[in-house]
């Protein structure tokens, strides 16, 4: 569920949302990029292979108990173009391993953004005092002093950028004490996607003795290219959407930006499980939910809505959807909740009867995941878009007056 209606869409953006929203955005662009990318990388690889075992499958002939490939004068360019392309197909998976680096950049790109919002929001945050300090000779090169504290947050970031992916991680902890998040982030993983990273940018991908024994990967590994598979690809991009949410969530709260805790927040939620993200949505919501504020007294029900619509859609998760619906009491609610409520416990008359009273309208019940399997049962649709009209023209004269 999304409470748009309930907001004034022409409230000024918080620098949160904007930081979250082209993080967000680059995230799924690079998605795309790799997932297009991927069967291409494959498909052409399976062409290729099978072109050369069949030619030299064809010119293979045994003789004194070894085998030989014999080719005619007028087939040698034929040969040797068929192994640039096999030498060509070692390098398609740059395609995807460039996927990986962009991935990555995008990393740096959501730390520095949260650390400089921090900075510059809230300068009592800033552990090592000694390190803001400007010569008079520089200070004399910029016009205000807004220039001027942002050329020593930038040189500040610096220095924390050339640390370790470890050291950096060390002081964003100590800058967002918050034990529960910390605890829910796979740091491991991360560290390990910047020493491939590092692998792919610096030795063209080719694993190194050293890469293999912090990797714990096979010794006949060493020599080979890295390549960054489906599987590890959509793991790491998940773990830094989740990173990258969690630390906007605990910099909005030090900050205090409640409007990126209610709406933003909420709205980010809503679009997960658009895109069907229902695990990265639960890992967000238990991580992370109970910072969000509530500024119209909807946004912490409409958040749980969704969650619970997150678990209803993870096999896994089946046990606690039941425990958590069985639990919560909806007699304090509006019709409209109520209505969702009923969705979410399948009761279709008890759905028809509060949709009545409720603010859905027909764009909600096309756009709404929550409604996906009632939108199923054409008997239940035949019911509900009369009434969802009657909402739909209702709340558009209402808005007009």
């Amino acid at each position: 569920m999304s409470s748009n209606k309930s907001h004034n869409m022409n409230s000024q953006k918080s620098n949160l949302h904007r930081i979250l929203k082209n993080f967000v955005s680059n995230m799924r662009e690079i998605k795309y990029f790799f997932d297009i990318n991927l069967p291409a990388v494959k498909n052409r690889e399976t062409e290729v292979n099978n072109k050369f075992e069949k030619f030299i499958e064809s010119h293979t002939k045994e003789e004194n108990g070894k085998n030989l490939i014999l080719l005619k004068a007028e087939e040698t360019n034929s040969f040797e173009k068929l192994l640039e392309e096999m030498s060509c197909i070692s390098h398609q998976p740059l395609l995807c391993n460039s996927s990986f680096l962009i991935l990555i950049n995008n990393f740096e790109y959501i730390t520095k953004a949260i650390l400089r919002e921090l900075f510059t929001s809230y300068p009592k945050s800033i552990l090592d005092k000694k390190d803001f300090t400007i010569e008079y000779e520089e200070l004399c090169q910029f016009e205000d002093l807004k220039e001027a504290k942002n050329f020593m947050i930038d040189r500040y970031l610096e220095k924390i950028f050339y640390k370790s992916f470890s050291e950096q991680q060390k002081i964003l902890q100590k800058l967002f004490d918050n034990k529960k998040v910390l605890s829910s982030i796979n740091f491991s993983l991360l560290e390990k996607a910047t020493k491939e990273r590092n692998l792919l940018a610096h030795n063209n991908g080719i694993i190194t003795e050293n890469f293999a024994k912090q990797a714990d990967l096979a010794v006949d590994s060493i020599g080979k290219k890295l390549f960054i598979s489906k599987k590890r690809f959509d793991a790491i991009y998940q773990e830094i959407l989740f990173w990258g949410v969690c630390f906007l969530v605990l910099l909005g709260e030090k900050v205090k930006d409640k409007e990126f805790l209610d709406q933003h927040y909420q709205h980010f939620l809503f679009s997960l499980l658009e895109h069907k993200d229902f695990l990265l949505l639960k890992r967000i919501y238990e991580a992370t939910g109970t910072y969000a504020v509530s500024l119209d007294g909807t946004s912490e029900i409409i958040n749980f809505i969704n969650y619970l619509l997150a678990l209803k859609n993870l096999p896994k998760e089946n046990d606690k959807f039941n425990t958590l619906l069985g639990e919560y009491k909806t007699g304090q609610l509006s019709d409209h909740f109520k209505c969702a409520f009923a969705v979410l416990r399948q009761d279709k008359k008890e759905f028809i009867k509060l949709l009545k009273n409720s603010d859905f309208t027909l764009a909600d019940w096309y756009e709404f995941p929550i409604f996906d399997t009632f939108k199923m049962d054409e008997k239940l649709a035949k019911k509900a878009l009369p009434i969802l009209e009657k909402n739909t023209k209702r709340l558009s004269k209402n808005a007009k007056k």
